[in-house]
């Protein structure tokens, strides 16, 4: 009814005027600001016929968890109207949501809640009552302190503030997260007999720099032509990968996930050098495949990329400056050039749509910085690492030296699985921030059973140790499963008393699984310059 309402003080009632003439009447509407004590509020509850709740901004709210209690017992249960702004809208799912701010809507609840059907009202009523039923104050005090206490700080853990301007924020690193002592690593370097070396190619031996890169009239529905153009190495690392890996006693990979041609452009040049495409996908391994590339799954499917493609083309056409990637055995959404918060949002949504399109295949999607791929599952840079790790020992021998360094989210899959099999890490992650829930939980001590667990091959006396070790690692999860072949186990005092020294490395200062840190690519060229010339005095 189209109305003008005018608030009598002395008495506290709204007399209402139609707007298009008539009489006046009076409604039933009372204006109460005096502080009521409880059994009054809980009469007037009882009575009334809705409970309406518009605040703007509100945490937690008694008032409607005393309105569905004081219904208890009743015949005809009443409605909650609540603000979509106040906290307890997202546990009274029975309540109806408004918005305080619309007028039409708010009258529209209104209107909604006289006219509801009895057996509507019971059904709201009850699904509100289960949840104030069973939820006393006493457990929400416990869940308040169990959240509580789950994040608060680590003492193992120290916050550092990183970003300038408004991108500044804190970061929990790990205690003994550090700067990667050079010299401690060019020593090990000098002393080992048998190592090898990981890297990621772009954003820590190349600037991380890539632009859509289309084929000349390819169509907008066709994804066969759709890469991105990333950055090579420049000379200088170039000289530095043909001098190190030319020693016979160095092992050299480079994964990174481009395809194999553009890996062949950038280091086809160095034949010796080891090569893992599209993150594991393919490798090649000279001294174990030549200069021939070997794919890990045997007959993959991609009938999978269609429903991919068409759901990221969507997402390209809503976020201005992303793009789609492919990647052969993966499919790419690219946002690091759009706008970082509508990006970030854009890919929860994304990911959302493909988990649930893509359920019947055996993929994983994963969010990283600035994408969203999806890829075949168990295909990562862990398992190519842990893959050619027991190549290398087969062929050579125990391996006492490894360094590994990387930048992004799939590199942080390198150095979970070398921290499993490195016999000083004191922890495989430097990620997590908060307490386990229970000390005794095995989510928290699988990693360290995993780690006692981890089988390698003896060490020999002498000489360039034995080919007949077994393989070198094992793995939890994704990675344990990708492993094959017997393991060759090592006692407590091998492996006190072993040399081998494992330098896992992020290129940033941030939260990673890697024990070290350098602060950018400048850093890994001038370690790259290092370790060439220790290579050259010992070569002379």
């Amino acid at each position: 009814m189209d109305a003008d309402a005018l608030l009598t003080s002395s008495s506290g009632k709204l007399e209402v005027t139609p707007t298009n003439g008539g009489s006046s009447a009076e409604c039933d509407i009372f204006m109460r600001w005096e502080k009521s004590d409880r059994a009054d509020r809980l009469g007037l509850f009882r009575a009334a016929d809705i409970f309406c709740d518009t605040s703007g901004k509100n945490g937690l709210n008694l008032m409607p968890f005393e309105f569905v209690t004081a219904q208890y017992g009743t015949d005809h249960p009443k409605v909650c109207l609540i603000s979509e702004f106040s906290g307890c809208s997202r546990v009274l799912m029975g309540a109806l949501r408004i918005n305080p701010w619309n007028n039409s809507a708010l009258c529209a609840g209104f209107e909604r809640a006289l006219t509801m059907a009895e057996e509507e009202k019971k059904d709201r009523f009850e699904c509100n009552l289960q949840y104030v039923s069973k939820n006393s104050p006493m457990m929400w005090f416990e869940d308040f302190l169990t959240d509580l206490r789950r994040a608060r700080k680590k003492d193992d853990v120290r916050l550092e503030t990183i970003g300038f301007g408004a991108k500044t924020r804190q970061v929990a690193i790990g205690s003994n997260f550090q700067k990667l002592p050079i010299n401690a690593v060019l020593q090990a370097f000098r002393q080992a007999r048998n190592r090898v070396l990981f890297f990621d190619n772009e954003g820590t031996l190349a600037a991380d720099k890539r632009f859509l890169d289309r084929q000349y009239m390819a169509h907008n529905n066709d994804m066969t032509d759709l890469q991105s153009r990333g950055s090579a190495p420049n000379q200088h690392v170039l000289d530095c990968l043909q001098t190190l890996s030319s020693d016979s006693r160095n092992t050299i990979m480079i994964l990174s996930g481009r395809n194999q041609s553009m890996m062949e452009d950038w280091f086809g040049k160095l034949p010796r050098l080891g090569l893992a495409a599209e993150r594991g996908f393919y490798y090649r391994l000279p001294f174990h495949t030549g200069g021939q590339w070997h794919c890990m799954v045997q007959k993959p499917d991609y009938t999978w990329k269609s429903f991919a493609f068409e759901i990221m083309r969507q997402f390209v056409k809503r976020t201005q400056g992303s793009f789609i990637e492919n990647k052969g055995s993966a499919l790419v959404w690219q946002y690091r050039d759009a706008d970082p918060h509508f990006g970030s949002w854009q890919a929860k949504e994304l990911s959302s749509h493909l988990k649930e399109l893509l359920t019947g295949y055996d993929l994983e999607i994963l969010e990283g910085k600035g994408y969203v791929e999806v890829k075949v599952r168990g295909v990562n840079k862990g398992v190519a690492v842990t893959k050619a790790l027991n190549k290398v020992s087969q062929t050579f021998g125990e391996v006492d030296f490894v360094l590994c360094i990387g930048d992004d989210r799939s590199d942080e899959d390198m150095f979970e699985a070398i921290n499993l099999i490195d016999p000083e890490a004191e922890t495989s992650s430097q990620m997590s921030t908060t307490d386990d829930s229970s000390e005794n939980d095995d989510s928290g001590t699988g990693r360290l059973k995993a780690k006692s667990e981890t089988l390698l091959p003896k060490r020999q006396s002498s000489g360039r140790l034995s080919s007949s070790a077994g393989g070198l690692c094992g793995m939890s999860g994704d990675l344990r499963g990708s492993l094959g072949g017997g393991l060759a186990s090592l006692g407590e005092d091998a492996l006190s008393h072993s040399t081998r020294k494992f330098f896992t490395v992020t290129v940033g200062r941030k939260p990673s699984a890697a024990k070290f840190f350098l602060d950018d690519t400048d850093e890994v060229s001038e370690l790259l310059a290092s370790l060439k010339q220790v290579a050259e005095k010992q070569n002379r």
